[in-house]
């Protein structure tokens, strides 16, 4: 199977390396490329078959210029393409040679070692150290961030993105190199200093976070959170405002380790239309016609018979997803399935929508319009335009869902209109309206909440360009009633758990390893042993920890060892769907598993097995890094 880590982090990855917002490709004096062409090609190693050579033009932004190359084969498909700076600097390669499924037991130290070659290979006036963090498994390749330091400082963000594939040659990369100061560390302020600077200026304010328990009961508590943007000068000691980045974690958006991942927009993306309502009726949600009938009287629209739609099922329902493209003109609409709310939408161009009715420029009319479109979530939000940067030429206004006047972390609601285009989008609340809030009277002062240690030393990108600061750490969230430093259900964020182990710091399961130790699921006993096979009784145990009320009252062997498709039936059953085990509406996505394996099916299709290859292997033994890598993989699918 393919082990896949969060999207999110994929996403996170791409947002912070790429270099976007680039001018129109235009030609340049040969002079200005010709010369690179030889060097580039040399340490690229590009093979003899790829032939034939063109030159692409040259683009530019804020970075300044880079040329695109691009080999191909004479006689067969296969392209190498790299962008290349002014002075030699390879900032993009990709390859469209197929990547094998990687071999990811064979996966250690030496992968890293390769992508730490190929950086240097790629930008080989780079000064500083170089880190890499592993990030992605997917596509054949292990992909790596880069991160830059000197002098004992560390740039806050990665600088780029390394993929390896499994024979250790060069997959993909993507750069945007900094160049960091060479800061006299003497001369910094030091971080008691900082601390009193920040206290000052950066305001903490008191919020609401949320996770579901194993219960899947709703679980509020307050926190003090630190805005991520603000840092000190370790020059001057002065407050300023860095650039928002992806690469650091605002906490006031709660969502840490796993709860972070379970926001990407994983479902029954492979499952065909029967396969998918069948999902629905089981799960007591509207139909996909029920749906569409409520799409277009509450917007006035006629959705076509061509449109794309998808179901996707979350842990309390589920949403529908309607989407179609055609030129100028897009329809993208989500509705709860629960209970029929448009919860987000994005049109453009299209006639006669009843959004045209309301008045964008006035808050009261947009309220209006929020709460036509999502009834059973309007309640309780107030108004927070003053703190939102409409878009140039836009009219709209945002709210923010508030109990005892304090956000409530994550949920949100605004509606925009630039033009002909319209987005709305509503944070679904039903839940939070019936839940327990501690009284802002239990509260500890900021005083007695944040330490010095709060603070951590980095280069970063400011408005007096890149320098040294100050800037809150990854754990910036503090408990407001205990001044205890908590993760995003209001744990330890330091692994409390005891699930740390001593034999996967070369392993590709590492990174998920640790994720899921920060939510309380793992191994006891200090050693992973990932190749090891899993008893009935570990797998239930482990899916306790995820589905706490699974077989609660029954008692499985200890001995004996479950296989691939064992877990796969245990998986749909924790997931709540054991009367479709055995449904004959599933298609079986592997030439080895027969019609009966329905489980196989319905986890393929949520993305808990996502393997490219044709076969799946159903009586060979699992093993516990594959194990818990459906875990993890079950957690973000929801």
């Amino acid at each position: 199977m393919k082990k896949l880590l969060p999207v999110i982090t994929a996403a996170i990855t791409a947002a912070s390396a790429m270099l976007v917002a680039t001018a129109p490709m235009t030609l340049a004096a040969e002079t200005d490329y010709e010369k690179l062409i030889p060097d580039v090609k040399n340490r690229l190693n590009i093979p003899e078959e790829y032939s034939e050579f063109t030159y692409q033009g040259i683009s530019s932004d804020e970075s300044g210029e880079r040329y695109s190359f691009r080999w191909s084969k004479k006689d067969a498909d296969g392209s190498i393409r790299a962008d290349v700076s002014e002075n030699g600097d390879i900032l993009s390669y990709h390859t469209s040679d197929y990547a094998p499924e990687y071999d990811y037991l064979s996966a250690d130290s030496s992968t890293e070692t390769k992508a730490r070659e190929y950086t240097k290979i790629l930008l080989p006036d780079l000064e500083g150290d170089i880190r890499l963090e592993a990030s992605a498994y997917q596509y054949g390749a292990i992909d790596y961030d880069v991160y830059l330091g000197r002098n004992g400082i560390e740039y806050r963000d990665p600088i780029g993105s390394i993929g390896v594939k499994s024979d250790g040659t060069l997959d993909s990369a993507s750069f945007s190199p900094v160049a960091l100061p060479d800061e006299d560390t003497s001369l910094l302020i030091s971080s008691e200093l900082a601390y009193a600077q920040y206290m000052i200026s950066a305001e903490p304010k008191p919020v609401y976070n949320s996770y579901h328990d194993k219960d899947d009961e709703l679980v509020i508590f307050p926190v003090y959170s630190i805005s991520s943007i603000k840092a000190v000068s370790a020059l001057s000691g002065d407050m300023v405002e860095m650039e928002n980045s992806y690469g650091i974690v605002t906490r006031n958006s709660y969502a840490a380790g796993v709860a972070e991942d379970a926001a990407a927009d994983m479902g029954y993306k492979e499952l065909s239309e029967s396969e998918q309502q069948e999902i629905a009726r089981v799960n007591n949600l509207l139909s996909k016609e029920k749906i569409i009938k409520l799409i277009e009287e509450k917007l006035g629209i006629k959705l076509n018979d061509n449109i794309n739609s998808n179901l996707y099922i979350s842990k309390t329902g589920g949403t529908y997803n309607f989407y179609s493209y055609d030129k100028d003109t897009y329809t993208d609409i989500r509705v709860d399935a629960k209970t029929g709310d448009i919860t987000n939408l994005h049109i453009n161009n299209v006639p006669n929508n009843k959004l045209t009715q309301y008045d964008f420029s006035d808050k009261e009319s947009v309220k209006q319009l929020i709460s036509n479109l999502a009834p059973a979530s309007a309640d309780g939000y107030e108004d927070d335009s003053e703190n939102w940067d409409i878009p140039e030429n836009g009219e709209g206004a945002r709210f923010i869902y508030k109990v005892n006047g304090i956000e409530v972390a994550a949920l949100s609601a605004y509606a925009l209109k630039t033009g002909d285009s319209y987005s709305v989008n509503i944070s679904e609340v039903s839940d939070y309206k019936s839940a327990e809030y501690a009284s802002p009277d239990t509260f500890i002062g900021t005083e007695k909440a944040f330490w010095v240690s709060d603070l951590q030393l980095k280069y970063a990108k400011t408005e007096n360009g890149i320098e040294a600061v100050y800037m809150p750490s990854d754990f910036t969230d503090i408990n407001a009633q205990t001044g205890k430093r908590v993760n995003y259900r209001n744990e330890d964020p330091q692994n409390t758990t005891g699930y740390k182990y001593s034999d996967i710091n070369d392993h590709w399961i590492r990174p998920t390893a640790e994720k899921l130790a920060l939510a309380g699921i793992g191994f006891k006993g200090g050693e992973f042993k990932p190749e090891d096979g899993v008893t009935e009784a570990l797998a239930a145990e482990i899916i306790r920890g995820w589905r706490y009320y699974y077989d609660r009252n029954k008692k499985y062997d200890e001995e004996t060892l479950i296989t691939r498709r064992t877990a796969a039936d245990m998986f749909v059953k924790g997931l709540g769907y054991e009367k479709l085990i055995g449904s004959d509406v599933f298609k079986m996505p592997y030439l080895d598993t027969p019609d009966n394996y329905s489980s196989i099916a319905m986890l393929k299709g949520m993305g808990i097995i996502a393997s490219d290859t044709e076969i799946f292997r159903p009586e060979d033994n699992i093993t516990r890094a594959e194990f818990m890598q459906m875990i993890y993989n079950a957690i973000t699918a929801e």
